[in-house]
C-alpha cells in the first residue's frame, strides 16, 4: 500500500471528514508504520521502503487509534449502544455539536507525535481503541452497502462484496451516509454526564475498598509484628532463663568442687598429722 492508497483509504472511510484525522496525522501514521530499513538498494528493497504491507498496516491500524476519540465502555452501556461504532455514527447525525465537544474531551492528551506517552494520558488501554477502530470502520462499511436502507441488516463483519461495492461508490464520488439507527434521538450529553458520575463513583467506591483493605491489611501487618515481638520476647526470656540455671548450675558445681577440695585438703591436713604425731611418738620411745 503506497501513501497514496492510505490517503485514500483513510479519506473514503470517513476519518477526516469526521474530523478525527488530520491529513498530517494521517500521513504520519504512515510513515511511522512503514519498514525504515533495507538490506539493499535494489529496486525491491526501494518498493519496501516506500510502500506498507500488512504488517505494517496493522501497526497503522494501533497508530491511528491512539490519535482518535473513542468512548468508554461505560459510555456505551450508558447509551446502550452496541459498540463504539454505532455510537460514534449515530451521535454525528443526530447531535453534531456534541460530536464536536466529544473529540475535545475524549482525544487522547499523550503529547509525543509517535504516541510513545501514550500509557501516561490514555482515557483507555490501547487494545480497546483498537477495537473501537474497527468496529467504527466495519460500521461504517455496513451502513454504505448491506445495511444501507435498513440499519438491522448490520452483521458486525464485512463481506468481500461489500468491500468491493463501498470502495466503488466512494471511488466514483459517492457521498458517506451515516445512520442513528437504535440510537435516534439519544440525549448524548446527558448520557456522557451521567456515565462521568458513574465513573467517579465507581472510583471513588474501589478507592474506599481499597482504603478498608489496606487498613485492614495494616492491622493484620501489626498483629503479626506483635505476634511476632512477642514470641521473640517469650524467646528471649526462656534463653535468659536458661542462661541463668546453667550459670547457677556452675557456681554450685564451683562451690561444691572447692568444698570438696576443702575437706581433701582437710583430710590431707589431719592424715600427716597424725603421722607426724606417730613419728615422734616412735622417736620419744
Amino acid at each position: 500500500m503506497s501513501i497514496g492508497e492510505w490517503m485514500q483509504f483513510v479519506t473514503h472511510i470517513g476519518l477526516i471528514e469526521t474530523h478525527q484525522l488530520s491529513p498530517l496525522q494521517a500521513k504520519n501514521v504512515f510513515m511511522w508504520s512503514r519498514v525504515r530499513s533495507v538490506p539493499d538498494l535494489s529496486d525491491a528493497s526501494e518498493i519496501r521502503l516506500r510502500h506498507m504491507f500488512f504488517e505494517d498496516f496493522l501497526e497503522a491500524l494501533v497508530r491511528m487509534s491512539t490519535l482518535m476519540a473513542f468512548p468508554t465502555d461505560e459510555e456505551l452501556a450508558e447509551v446502550g449502544a452496541a459498540d463504539a461504532g454505532e455510537f460514534l455514527l449515530a451521535m454525528q447525525v443526530d447531535a453534531p455539536n456534541d460530536y464536536r465537544a466529544f473529540l475535545d474531551t475524549h482525544r487522547p492528551k499523550h503529547k509525543d507525535p509517535d504516541g510513545s506517552d501514550f500509557e501516561q494520558h490514555q482515557l483507555q488501554p490501547i487494545w480497546r481503541c483498537v477495537a473501537h477502530l474497527v468496529t467504527l470502520l466495519v460500521r461504517t462499511v455496513e451502513f454504505n452497502t448491506s445495511a444501507l436502507r435498513n440499519s438491522d441488516n448490520a452483521d458486525g463483519a464485512v463481506q468481500a462484496y461489500e468491500a468491493r461495492k463501498f470502495i466503488r461508490s466512494r471511488t466514483q464520488g459517492g457521498a458517506l451516509h451515516r445512520q442513528a439507527g437504535a440510537l435516534k434521538g439519544t440525549d448524548f450529553q446527558i448520557a456522557l454526564d451521567s456515565a462521568a458520575v458513574k465513573v467517579l463513583t465507581t472510583t471513588a467506591a474501589i478507592k474506599i475498598q481499597m482504603s478498608i483493605r489496606a487498613k485492614r491489611a495494616r492491622r493484620k501487618v501489626q498483629e503479626r509484628r506483635a505476634a511476632k515481638f512477642a514470641r521473640e520476647a517469650g524467646a528471649a526470656m526462656c534463653i535468659q532463663r536458661l542462661l541463668r540455671c546453667r550459670r547457677a548450675r556452675n557456681q554450685m558445681a564451683k562451690r561444691r568442687w572447692l568444698k570438696e577440695q576443702k575437706d581433701a585438703s582437710i583430710a590431707r591436713f589431719w592424715q600427716e598429722a597424725e603421722e607426724s604425731v606417730e613419728q615422734l611418738d616412735l622417736r620419744l620411745r
